[in-house]
């Protein structure tokens, strides 16, 4: 199986020390879902209106794509399986993923 699992914040905070993003989980959490990508590339649904910042992270090494129309098999960014990743958004783009 091949699962990416998204969450979508709409606001996140920062890290004294280093000045990184930390989502808010506190009422922060707009959308959680799990996508299966084993059929092949996959699109997701479009992000919230409030959405501001995602999470994402796979149990399969995978390549994603972001915007309105994105298509993973072609622009693909790669993430390793079980390390998230996390980055701004805009509201109502997608997300496109696939495995190699």
């Amino acid at each position: 199986m091949a699962d990416l699992y998204i969450t979508e914040y709409q606001k996140v905070g920062f890290g004294t020390d280093m000045m990184v993003p930390i989502p808010c989980e506190d009422g922060n959490v707009v959308r959680r879902a799990a996508l299966d990508f084993s059929g092949g590339v996959t699109l997701a649904t479009a992000f919230s209106d409030s959405t501001r910042f995602v999470e994402i992270w796979g149990d399969t090494d995978c390549l994603y794509a972001v915007g309105p129309a994105p298509d993973a098999s072609t622009a693909g960014t790669p993430l390793t399986a079980k390390y998230p990743k996390q980055f701004v958004v805009r509201p109502g783009d997608k997300l496109s993923v696939v495995g190699f």
